[in-house]
């Protein structure tokens, strides 16, 4: 069974043409392997190495020229029960509030594509402990290697990461079949969203969008699929505004996936639309009464199944779940 890992992407970054570099690495199908100094744990690499002005000890330098000139690829491990990244404090750390990404990668794959070629330092299971590790002047290089690169400080524990660590910071290569699925953040922009599913399409991924799960502090993945089925179940023709009512089929009910459902929706009409969005054939027989009229069950069904509504005064806004 092959192994899964996680990247989160903030997806802040520019480069010189406005271009969000977090995007760009992904579609060109690469990363980038940040040196050790630029990562956000000042303690980094400050494991205590024994004098290299001692006879014996030459293997001191060319440790500390390796941390010097060392790329890491950091990675997450998804705990035993979680099948997708879940992590609410990743998300906020690392993809910019859910407004980034997160990488689903196959690890097995990854690391066989780096076995040859790219001067690949270690890869490991970082361990977290209270006190800074001290290397014994044994001459022990894997020892001390890990104890450079793979001991961190109990505080970063919650993050459970793996490292591919390489002789040189800077872009690597990754080959299609190590990225097995995209996940979007909560508040993902959805252009950007777009250009990431558009740029990797035919790549055999699959993409899943983050939402939260209703009165509780739990995230689920659900899965796009990019098909909506729908059906007109009522319309009305006006003289500047027509108005339609839509018994939504898709599984797809995140915000974005809406919006873009709708865009596609209006681009096959010709007037002005207001549009309201149901999932339950219910609500026709409710909507359209007075408030007042409603029982405690009619409430419900209202509340859980009017999805959305669009007016034409602002096309580019969507209402979600009106009555909650």
């Amino acid at each position: 069974m092959s192994r899964t890992v996680y990247k989160y992407r903030a997806n802040t970054a520019t480069d010189d043409n406005k271009v969000r570099r977090d995007i760009k690495t992904l579609l060109s199908h690469q990363l980038y392997a940040a040196s050790f100094d630029s990562l956000n744990d000042p303690f980094e690499t400050s494991a205590e190495l024994p004098p290299d002005d001692k006879p014996g000890n030459e293997w001191v330098i060319g440790i500390k020229q390796m941390a010097y000139s060392a790329g890491v690829y950091s990675l997450i491990k998804p705990l035993d029960n979680e099948t997708f990244p879940c992590s609410e404090l990743m998300w906020a750390h690392y993809a910019d509030s859910h407004k980034g990404f997160c990488i689903e990668y196959d690890l097995d794959i990854l690391c066989q594509h780096y076995g040859d070629g790219f001067n690949v330092i270690s890869e490991l299971n970082v361990q977290y402990q209270a006190n800074r590790p001290d290397i014994s002047p044994d001459g022990d290089i894997d020892h001390a290697l890990h104890s450079i690169f793979g001991i961190k400080s109990k505080a970063w524990e919650y993050e459970n990461e793996y490292r591919i660590v390489f002789g040189s910071a800077g872009l690597k290569p990754v080959p299609k079949n190590a990225v097995k699925a995209i996940y979007f953040g909560l508040r993902m922009d959805l252009n950007q969203r777009r250009q990431i599913i558009n740029g990797l399409k035919d790549d055999n991924i699959e993409f899943y969008q983050i939402e939260c799960i209703e009165n509780t502090y739990q995230l689920k993945a659900t899965r796009l699929m990019f098909e909506y089925d729908y059906t007109i179940v009522d319309e009305e023709h006006l003289a500047l505004v027509d108005n339609y009512t839509i018994l939504y089929k898709s599984t797809n009910k995140d915000k974005g996936s809406i919006i873009e459902f709708i865009q596609l929706f209006r681009k096959e009409k010709t007037k002005k639309t207001n549009i309201t969005i149901i999932d339950d054939e219910r609500v026709m027989d409710i909507i359209d009464r007075s408030r007042n009229t409603w029982s405690s069950t009619e409430r419900d069904i209202i509340t859980n199944h009017w999805i959305a509504f669009s007016s034409f005064e602002a096309p580019d806004s969507v209402w979600m779940y009106p009555e909650k």
